[in-house]
């Protein structure tokens, strides 16, 4: 039997065959040309936190290397990067966040974990694994008693998995 051949072989052979059909044209359509490519050009406002995010890291290039051959937790740099704007870019505007795309979250990350992993892994955590889920997920009074603070990079959250 060729593929899309219709054959009499009772219910289960039609419905095989109606199968192959739907998943034939959802491939076409799925992979249809439509005349132009996909734009990845960033936006200036995601090209402005990106550059800010590459200031901020290198102000704190030395600190790093001390924290982490001091084994302290690096108090300074997440302060300085709270005082840059760098908590709560993608949390809600209306519990202290800057309500901007993951995008230009993911990319002031990159930044920030090229010169100090361990500070940008505490931003994420407090971020995204623990403020992200509140936004997301809290009530509306625990929005309010934590989304702040945390946004502001006054509070560290933490997250468990057990």
């Amino acid at each position: 039997m060729l593929h899309g051949e219709a054959q009499n072989r009772g219910p289960l052979g039609e419905r095989l065959d109606q199968d192959r059909q739907i998943w034939d044209d959802s491939r076409k359509n799925h992979y249809q040309s439509w005349g132009s490519s996909m734009e990845f050009t960033l936006s200036p406002e995601q090209q402005g936190v990106q550059k800010k995010a590459q200031h901020l890291a290198q102000e704190v290039k030395g600190s790093s290397a001390r924290f982490d051959r001091e084994a302290q937790f690096p108090r300074e740099i997440l302060q300085r990067w709270a005082q840059g704007g760098m908590f709560g870019l993608a949390l809600p505007r209306e519990y202290g966040g800057q309500g901007l795309d993951y995008v230009t979250y993911v990319l002031a990350q990159m930044e920030l974990a090229q010169v100090c992993p361990a500070s940008a892994l505490i931003l994420h955590v407090n971020h995204s694994l623990f403020g992200g889920a509140v936004a997301q997920f809290g009530t509306p009074a625990q929005k309010e008693a934590w989304l702040p603070a945390v946004a502001r990079g006054e509070d560290y959250a933490c997250f468990a998995l057990t």
